[in-house]
């Protein structure tokens, strides 16, 4: 009982294998589905919410036996809950890049699942020596949508994160009069925005009540009579218009389409939303919305949809069918990465290249080429746009498996980092960036906040002179 009062279990800064801040995760708090980074779940420790996160769970035996570490049969993805966050305060950090693009920056000595335990020691020199590492290609998430958009502003925000842009009012970029999508003069997705543009036809009507006011200098009641609509939303136009309300440029429709293809929609309540989605972004700094990443499986179908359209592409070749978009932007095709996970769609992320002596950028695919995953794409996400028959779909794959094997393509030190790590008392390990982790112990420390010594998850045996010697 001694031993007892002196003790607290808590978080602190203390030495320990760790994962760098800005390593992202799924996580639930209570009943609500997270999606962020270390930093962020380490927040919502400290306020003491109830956390779990994802995590993998073995059929069989019990932890640390060599027989049950988790293999592409015997295992299966879960929710498990969060014994402690904890801060390790600065490290240096090892970017671990996988053969199917997955990475993660972890501190040397934290330790990766392979096939028959730990693999640790992450620098350079070791590459030779590693094992496959263990990577998670199905989040098993099943939720309602609770956004405030449909399937349909889904595939449209895919559409336009792919190849759109602001209608900018002014230089300073503070409003907009609406968006620009670049098609191609694909008359597909030319006749698709035309549809979806309807539902903006309030911008219309007010464009052609802001031309009979100015012209006839009508009144509210006048409005309300002439034009069926309720008085309040009549004097609603009116006072907008006395006080220097103006349709966007004068339009008289919201579709209008160039030569070239590029399709704009003159809607101010269209731009908003899109504004209020991605913030004023460019082409190299876009990133999926964040509410897609908790939404429903099929809003996130919906917004791959529009995304591939504009972005990806479908191929016949000598060695199959494939998918595959191209971007100058890595983080957005991580983005991308994370959501075709959600759905169970296997893809790799190529490692970068120039596409031509003219080009200053690199270009990175990712690209889905198992004839399974080809077809389950197929099958729930699609394209706006025609593709071409897809009629060389070849698998391999003889089941669909949560978890595979993955090479790893590069190790290399990338500097000083804040850290942090989780302990998973039920299972031990967790994932982060799609990739399988062991977890960190429970630290011991005193009431005076200073560390005694480090209890392993899912252990009674306490470690002697970690981090001061001291021995229980």
């Amino acid at each position: 009982q001694s031993v007892k009062d002196m003790l607290v279990f808590g978080p602190m800064s203390a030495p320990g294998d760790s994962v760098a801040e800005d390593s992202r995760l799924f996580w639930k708090e209570g009943s609500t589905l997270r999606f962020g980074t270390m930093r962020e779940i380490y927040a919502s420790f400290l306020k003491g919410s109830k956390l779990e996160v994802m995590s993998v769970v073995r059929h069989h035996d019990s932890p640390y036996s060599k027989s049950s570490f988790p293999t592409m049969d015997n295992s299966r993805i879960i929710f498990s809950p969060v014994g402690q966050v904890i801060d390790h305060g600065l490290r240096e950090v090892h970017r671990v890049i996988l053969h199917n693009g997955k990475s993660i920056e972890i501190t040397e000595d934290h330790s990766l699942i392979c096939s028959d335990g730990f693999t640790t020691k992450f620098y350079p020199c070791a590459l030779p020596e590693l094992d496959r590492i263990i990577s998670v290609d199905d989040y098993p998430i099943s939720i309602e949508d609770t956004s405030n958009f449909d399937e349909e502003m889904a595939s449209f925000l895919g559409l336009w994160m792919a190849d759109g842009s602001y209608c900018w009012a002014d230089k300073d970029q503070t409003t907009t009069h609406g968006v620009e999508i670049s098609t191609g003069n694909n008359s597909q997705i030319v006749g698709w925005l035309k549809r979806f543009s309807v539902r903006y036809k309030r911008d219309l009507f007010e464009a052609a009540v802001y031309k009979e006011v100015n012209e006839n200098a009508l009144s509210a009641h006048d409005l309300s009579a002439q034009y069926n609509m309720n008085m309040n939303y009549a004097h609603h136009i009116i006072w907008k218009i006395k006080n220097g309300w103006k349709p966007v440029r004068d339009k008289t429709k919201v579709f209008s389409i160039k030569g070239n293809g590029d399709v704009r929609l003159w809607s101010k309540e269209l731009s908003s939303a899109v504004l209020s989605c991605f913030g004023n972004t460019r082409s190299a700094t876009k990133r999926v919305p964040q509410f897609i990443f908790t939404s429903g499986n099929n809003m996130v179908a919906a917004f791959l949809r529009g995304y591939f359209s504009g972005d990806g592409s479908a191929h016949n070749g000598i060695r199959g069918s494939r998918v595959d978009c191209s971007s100058v932007n890595r983080h957005l095709l991580e983005d991308v990465s994370v959501l075709l996970d959600r759905l169970g769609i296997k893809h790799n992320i190529t490692s970068g290249y120039i596409p031509s002596m003219w080009s200053k950028n690199k270009q990175y695919k990712l690209v889905v080429d198992s004839g399974l995953h080809v077809q389950k794409f197929l099958s729930n996400i699609g394209f706006i746009k025609n593709i071409p028959k897809m009629d060389n779909v070849k698998s391999k794959a003889k089941k669909h498996r949560e978890l595979s094997l993955r090479g790893i393509r590069s190790i290399e030190k990338i500097g000083i980092k804040q850290v942090y790590d989780i302990s998973v008392p039920s299972t031990e390990m967790f994932v982060v960036n799609g990739i399988l982790c062991h977890n960190s112990g429970s630290l011991i420390v005193d009431k005076n906040n200073k560390a005694i010594a480090l209890l392993f998850a899912g252990s009674d045996k306490v470690t002697v002179g970690i981090p001061i010697g001291r021995v229980l």
